[in-house]
C-alpha cells in the first residue's frame, strides 16, 4: 500500500485506468492454464463438500466443465477470457467459499468507479440510488441521492441481473445483493475485470432532471486488513483452517473504507481503533460507545423514554477469539441492559469459534455448535489421517472423522459423520453476559461464520430476526485454500503431479466441511437454505442517506413488543 493509499484513501485522479492495466498483463502459457484447470478439477472432485448437492440441485458438473475448458483453451482469444470462463464455472456452484482466485497482477487489485449505490424501497417502487461519491471525482449534479436509470445504454435493473449471474450468490436475494455491492467495485481476486473500459451512467435528480456522465474504470490495490489480529493465533486455533469467510465480501468492505472513509483507515493504520466507519451514521438519537474492536461499533439509544443498545458487528475475522470475546463482553456491559439490537448485516464471516462462542452471551442454556462433515472420499480420508496427534506437524486434530470416512469407502456413504469444530466446552465455560431481550438484524450479504451465528441465534431461540433481505447469504461451510490442502497431504500419493503453488499466483478455495444445524434446526444443512428472517424491512431512501433511521425504528418496535 502506498503512503497516499494508506493515509489519504484512494487517489481517483491518479489511479491507473483499466485499459492501461490490461495492456500490461503477461499472459499465462497454455501449460500453466492446464495446470490450473487440472488442480481445480482435482480439488473439486476430491474435497468439495457440497459437490453432490450442487450437482443434484442445479444440474451442474464443474469437473466436466473444467475438462471441456481444457480441451478448448486454444480457442480463447484473450487472457481475460480464460479467467472469465473459470470464474463462471465456479459461480455456477453458487458457493462463495469455493472459488477460483485470479493470478497476479489481478489478485490484490480492485476495479472501481468513484461512487457506490444501494437499493431504496418505497412501497412497490425500487430505485437504484447513489449513496456515496468520492469528493471531486464526478461533476454536479451527480451526488448522493440521484437515481441511476441506465448503465451503458442498458436499463439499470437488467445490468444488475447480468452481474448477479456471475456473483455466485447462493439464492436470489444473495445474488442481487452481491451484484449491487459489486456494481461499482469489482475485487479482481474473484471477479474477472469488467468487459467495458468505461461506463456511461444515465441518472435522474430528485427534481426529475435527467443527465448522463461517462467514467473510466480505474484500478487500485486493495488495502490490507487492519483488524484481524489481537495477537498471534494460538495452536488450539489454527486460523487458516478454521475460517468460515467470504473473502470477496471482506475485500469489498476494506475497499469501501479506503474509498469513502479514509479518515478511518488513517486511524487504524496508526493503531487507533475506530468503530464508526463512515458508511452508516448512527441513528440521530444514539450516542456512540467507544470500543477497541475496529470491526465493531456500538451505541446507546432511546426509544419512547427507554434506553436500548445497538451493536454492529462487521466481521468475526480475528486470530484471537479469546481477546475478541473479552472485549465484546466488556462492551456489552457498558450498553443498556434492557434491550439490544445486534446488527450483522453484510458481515462476511471469519473465525467460527468467535461467532459461536459469542452466542452464549445471550443464553442461560448451553449453546450447541454446528456440526461439520467431510465429503466421503479417499482423499479426505488421507487428509484426516495425516492430521492426528501422532503427527508432530498437525495443524488440526481431524481424527474424529477418520472412522466414518474409512467406513464410507465400503458402504458408499456420501458424507462422513458430523462433529463440531468449535469445542462445546469452550462455549459452555462461558456465561450469559447480556440479560435483556435481543433482536438480530441480517442481510443477504451476511455470510459464512455470520450465517452460522444467525443459525445459532434462531436454533437456540435467542430472539427475533429482522432482515433487510428475504434470506441470508446462506454459506454453510469451512473453507480451505489449495496450498493448505497440499501441505497437509505432503508425501501422499494423491499429491503426485500436483504443484504446491499454482502458476502466476493463482489459487483455489474450497468448502471442505459443510455445516449441519443443531437444536431446533437439527440435521438441516445451512448451505443455500440460509436463515429467513421473522420480519423483513426493505431499506428506504432515508435508511440509505440518513443512517438507517427507519430500520432502527423498526427494530426497536419489535424489540419492545
Amino acid at each position: 500500500m502506498s503512503e497516499t493509499e494508506a493515509f489519504n484513501g484512494i487517489d481517483w485522479h491518479n489511479a491507473q485506468t483499466l485499459s492501461a492495466f490490461l495492456a500490461g498483463i503477461s499472459p499465462l502459457s497454455l501449460i500453466d492454464k492446464r495446470t490450473i484447470i487440472d488442480a481445480a478439477a482435482s480439488v473439486l472432485a476430491d474435497h468439495y463438500a457440497h459437490l453432490p448437492h450442487k450437482r443434484s440441485a442445479h444440474g451442474v458438473d464443474p469437473v466436466a466443465r473444467l475438462r471441456a475448458l481444457a480441451r478448448s483453451l486454444e480457442d480463447l482469444a484473450t487472457e481475460t477470457g480464460f479467467h472469465a470462463e473459470l470464474v463462471q464455472i465456479f459461480a455456477e456452484l453458487r458457493d462463495l467459499h469455493t472459488v477460483y482466485t485470479l493470478p497476479t497482477p489481478f489478485a490484490g487489485m480492485v476495479a472501481f468507479l468513484p461512487f457506490q449505490v444501494g437499493i431504496a424501497h418505497a412501497g412497490d417502487l425500487r430505485q437504484v440510488i447513489v449513496t456515496h461519491v468520492m469528493p471531486g471525482c464526478v461533476h454536479a449534479p451527480f451526488a448522493a441521492g440521484v437515481e441511476i436509470t441506465a448503465w451503458n445504454g442498458i436499463p439499470v435493473w437488467r445490468a444488475i441481473e447480468k452481474l448477479a449471474a456471475s456473483t455466485g450468490g447462493a439464492n436470489r436475494a444473495a445474488s442481487q445483493a452481491r451484484a449491487v455491492a459489486a456494481f461499482t467495485q469489482r475485487p479482481m481476486m474473484r471477479l474477472a475485470p469488467p468487459d467495458e473500459m468505461h461506463i456511461e451512467v444515465e441518472y435522474q435528480t430528485e427534481t426529475g432532471e435527467r443527465h448522463r456522465t461517462r467514467l473510466d474504470w480505474k484500478i487500485c490495490k486493495l488495502v490490507a486488513d487492519t483488524h484481524v489480529a489481537h495477537k498471534p493465533a494460538a495452536p488450539a486455533h489454527p486460523h487458516c483452517l478454521t475460517l468460515a469467510l467470504d473473502d470477496m465480501g471482506d475485500a469489498l468492505r476494506r475497499h469501501r473504507k479506503s474509498a469513502f472513509a479514509p479518515h478511518v483507515l488513517h486511524a487504524e493504520t496508526h493503531g487507533v481503533p475506530v468503530a464508526h466507519d463512515g458508511f452508516h451514521d448512527a441513528h440521530p438519537h444514539e450516542e456512540e460507545v467507544p470500543t477497541r474492536l475496529s470491526q465493531v461499533r456500538a451505541w446507546k439509544g432511546m426509544f419512547e423514554g427507554r434506553p436500548f443498545g445497538h451493536l454492529r458487528i462487521r466481521s468475526f475475522n480475528t486470530r484471537d477469539p479469546d481477546g475478541f470475546l473479552d472485549d465484546m463482553a466488556m462492551l456489552l456491559e457498558r450498553l443498556p441492559q434492557d434491550g439490544l439490537i445486534i446488527d450483522v448485516r453484510d458481515n462476511p464471516g471469519g473465525l467460527m469459534a468467535a461467532a459461536e462462542r459469542m452466542l452464549q452471551f445471550f443464553s442461560d442454556r448451553p449453546i450447541q455448535p454446528v456440526r461439520m462433515e467431510f465429503l466421503a472420499t479417499e482423499a479426505n480420508l488421507r487428509l484426516c489421517q495425516s492430521q492426528t496427534p501422532a503427527n508432530p506437524n498437525m495443524a488440526e486434530n481431524l481424527s474424529r472423522w477418520i472412522p466414518s470416512l474409512a467406513r464410507a469407502q465400503q458402504t458408499g456413504s456420501v458424507w462422513s459423520n458430523a462433529y463440531p469444530m468449535t469445542d462445546p466446552n469452550e462455549i459452555r465455560n462461558g456465561e450469559r453476559i447480556y440479560p435483556g431481550p435481543v433482536l438480530l438484524i441480517t442481510s443477504a450479504l451476511s455470510y459464512s461464520a455470520a450465517d452460522i451465528f444467525i443459525a445459532g441465534f434462531r436454533d437456540h431461540h435467542l430472539g427475533k430476526i429482522l432482515g433487510v433481505h428475504a434470506n441470508t447469504g446462506a454459506g454453510g461451510a469451512n473453507r480451505w485454500i489449495y496450498s493448505d490442502i497440499l501441505s497437509l497431504l505432503k508425501g501422499e500419493r494423491l499429491t503426485v503431479g500436483r504443484p504446491s503453488v499454482l502458476p502466476g499466483g493463482a489459487d483455489l478455495r474450497v468448502a471442505i466441511r459443510r455445516a449441519v444445524r443443531v437444536a431446533a434446526g437439527e440435521g438441516m444443512e445451512l448451505e443455500e437454505s440460509g436463515i429467513e428472517p421473522d420480519e423483513i424491512h426493505r431499506l428506504t431512501r432515508a435508511d440509505l442517506l440518513e443512517g438507517d433511521v427507519d430500520l432502527i425504528a423498526h427494530a426497536v418496535r419489535i424489540l419492545r413488543v
